[in-house]
């Protein structure tokens, strides 16, 4: 029997708070127009979604189901498969 476990996780790209008070935007930006909002990446942005684009081939038992980066932090939800049983921990920083 194959297990999965879904979780919400959010990513920030500097130290807690910072990121809100001094608004850092390294992963791209969000520009404005007169009938639409587009969203572009930077540099670090497009490495962002390179690397979310080949974690489903890396680990097999993972899945991005969807994905949204923000200027200054990442939203994910990511499935995990588990087919032994065990229950599965991942390091938590504060």
């Amino acid at each position: 029997m194959v297990y999965h476990t879904s979780a919400f996780i959010s990513i920030s790209s500097l130290p807690r708070n910072a990121c809100i008070k001094d608004r850092h935007e390294i992963l791209g930006g969000i520009d404005v127009g007169a009938n639409c909002v587009r969203p572009h990446l930077s540099e670090y942005g497009i490495v962002v979604e390179a690397e979310i684009a080949i974690l489903s081939a890396t680990y097999s038992t993972a899945d991005v189901i969807k994905y949204v980066i923000m200027p200054n932090h990442i939203h994910l939800i990511l499935s995990i498969a588990n087919d032994d049983g065990r229950t599965q921990f991942a390091p938590v920083f504060p």
